[in-house]
């Protein structure tokens, strides 16, 4: 593994070593030939600010990558679904109002989510992350898994339903009765379409190689769980409460069963899709990430816990009291 150094320090002295360092620090109350070579300045002192300061980049990193799988994930859903109904039936299985929804849930509701998911325990743990891809193999792998998977789910609805249902096929103009079944069938798609990308931001939540329990930990993203059922009561909303403002129609509780059903549907392609070998992922020169993975606990990791548990709101674990020295030395040890 290539070696990365940090320096840190605050006099004239430190200056070159600051300087040549993969990353320096000068201390706030350090001189100014210092603070200007070096790349962080820890305005109070604080030698386990370097700790958090790595916590939170990464998380930053994780975060940009889980928002663009889900964005890139929904775009070529959505492209696929209306340029396949554009040429073979004349017209988008989804309205222009459906696809501002969607975009909506695309781009400010998950950017939302997505983007304020904090940091877990072995962020801090593993090789440096520098000149590392943003999407890695591993998340093309789910970008073009699923867009497909919702691509295939919403053609079987498409072409299946009307003799399941017993509804209007699509693109077929008759009597108002049929153009009724036909709104409804159109709902179905719409519903389904919406409810594939809600469990595939599920999915966005993890994203390393083998992170197959994406509810790991779910309930620690407040903010997450709020725009998740906020999107959903507006789908319920705009469907049973306000059909005529996306077009559709009421659906029956057993109709709405059946949706979440299918829109589930994405959890197990995922988790499918990380099942495949981990070899075609790794034949590729990049370095693989996996946030949740088992980390050793040096002294390093435990300083960094300690110094974390009020930034994410959780403990360091049940360290006794006498180890804390030795993991503030090792702290210190590293900062140096």
């Amino acid at each position: 593994m290539e070696s990365k150094v940090a320096v840190t320090g605050g006099s004239i002295a430190d200056v070159d070593a600051i300087h040549n360092a993969d990353v320096g620090l000068a201390m706030g109350s350090g001189c100014s030939a210092a603070k200007g070579v070096s790349d962080m300045i820890l305005t109070n002192d604080d030698f386990n600010a370097t700790l958090r300061a790595v916590m939170w980049g990464r998380n930053i990193y994780h975060n940009v990558s889980r928002f663009l799988q889900f964005q890139i994930t929904v775009n070529i859903s959505a492209v696929l679904v209306v340029c396949f109904g554009a040429f073979y039936f004349g017209e988008s299985p989804l309205s222009a109002v459906q696809l501002l929804w969607i975009n909506v849930i695309m781009d400010t509701m998950a950017a939302f989510a997505l983007g304020t998911e904090p940091p877990l325990q072995a962020v801090v743990a593993g090789e440096p992350y520098r000149n590392m891809q943003v999407l890695q193999p591993q998340i093309w792998r789910q970008i073009l898994g699923i867009s497909l998977w919702n691509f295939l789910v919403v053609m079987c609805v498409v072409f299946l339903a009307p003799a399941v249902a017993g509804l209007a096929p699509y693109g077929y103009e008759a009597t108002s009765e049929l153009n009724l079944a036909k709104r409804r069938h159109m709902t179905y798609v719409f519903t389904i379409f919406v409810f594939l990308q809600l469990f595939n931001q599920i999915n966005c939540r993890k994203d390393g190689v083998k992170e197959y329990n994406v509810f790991a930990k779910f309930f620690h993203n407040f903010y997450f769980i709020i725009v998740l059922l906020g999107e959903v009561a507006v789908q319920f909303f705009c469907t049973n409460v306000t059909p005529g403002l996306m077009g559709v129609s009421e659906l029956s509780k057993k109709e709405w069963g059946a949706c979440l059903m299918l829109g589930s549907t994405a959890l197990l392609m995922s988790a499918l899709l990380k099942c495949t070998p981990r070899k075609w992922v790794e034949k590729f020169k990049v370095k693989l990430v996996d946030e949740t993975r088992e980390v050793e606990e040096t002294g390093m990791l435990k300083a960094f816990n300690q110094a974390a548990a009020t930034q994410v709101g959780g403990g360091a674990g049940p360290e006794a009291d006498s180890k804390d020295a030795g993991a503030a030395d090792d702290t210190k040890k590293l900062a140096a």
